[in-house]
């Protein structure tokens, strides 16, 4: 997810089985900083899917960015996480950055 007028990407994790969503974050924000994106994400499964999801969002375990640039590194390798890997493994972001560079050179 892109938060719109903050140059920033986070992910969000829709578990369909609970209906409940969480967001996993490299930049700690308030909840607040969410709102916009959460009415917009349950009222697409609400109106397109008849789901109702909790109104509660969970914030998910994510490793935080020591710099301004890398936000969209760490969700790629939260995602590969939450699709590919158990919870206890992980890639790097020099890894997914590797991983990258490959796909695009591939072209």
């Amino acid at each position: 997810m892109w938060a719109k007028n903050q140059s920033h990407w986070f992910l969000y994790s829709l578990d369909l089985s609970k209906l409940s969503i969480t967001i996993f974050d490299s930049i700690s924000h308030d909840k607040d900083y969410y709102s916009e994106s959460n009415n917009s994400i349950i009222a697409f499964f609400e109106e397109k899917h008849r789901l109702q999801f909790e109104k509660k969002i969970n914030k998910g375990k994510m490793d935080k960015q020591p710099d301004g640039y890398s936000c969209g590194y760490r969700v790629l390798s939260k995602l590969d996480q939450c699709v590919f890997r158990k919870e206890s493994e992980t890639i790097s972001v020099d890894e997914v950055k590797k991983r990258l560079l490959r796909f695009i050179e591939a072209d």
